[in-house]
């Protein structure tokens, strides 16, 4: 947590992990966000806020998904992905969602997020942390700068 704290802040690099989709595929965070705008969306069926954050990122996904700009999501479950595809059914978002099954990857923690409220990182085509937990509209306002 400690290491999170000095090194998960604009200006710094992000921290690549590797985690399986719902399918059980293992997917690289770097091979996902290489060369893209990307959003790190750290959330959980079982936060409330977290979710609240990630649906406004929805209208900005759609509208520059197709120019350079991505999301990916991770969920942090425990047990089991159960409460997971039931969200997904009715939630549908459009872009990959990994799964952190009982902090196995010790994603949340390298990110500083242990314990909650989860995060959302912008991260720009070098890798380097733009924002932590922008608002949907600084992230429009990246967006609308960097991907002219």
């Amino acid at each position: 947590l400690l290491n999170a704290i000095e090194n998960i802040k604009v200006g710094k690099k992000y921290i690549d992990f590797s985690a399986p989709d719902l399918n059980g595929n293992i997917v690289k965070l770097s091979n996902e966000i290489s060369g893209q705008i990307a959003i790190l969306d750290l959330w959980a069926t079982w936060c409330g806020p977290c979710i609240a954050k990630s649906r406004t990122m929805v209208p900005l996904y759609n509208e520059y998904k197709d120019k350079g700009f991505t999301i990916v999501g991770v969920a942090g479950e425990f047990k089991n992905t159960d409460r997971l595809v039931k969200f997904f059914e009715r939630e549908k978002w459009p872009w990959l969602n990994l799964v952190e099954l009982d902090e196995q990857n010790n994603i949340w923690q390298n990110y500083g997020v242990e314990g909650g409220g989860g995060g959302i990182f912008l991260i720009d085509k070098s890798g380097e942390i733009l924002a932590v937990n922008p608002t949907a509209e600084e992230v429009r306002k990246e967006l609308e700068d960097k991907l002219k």
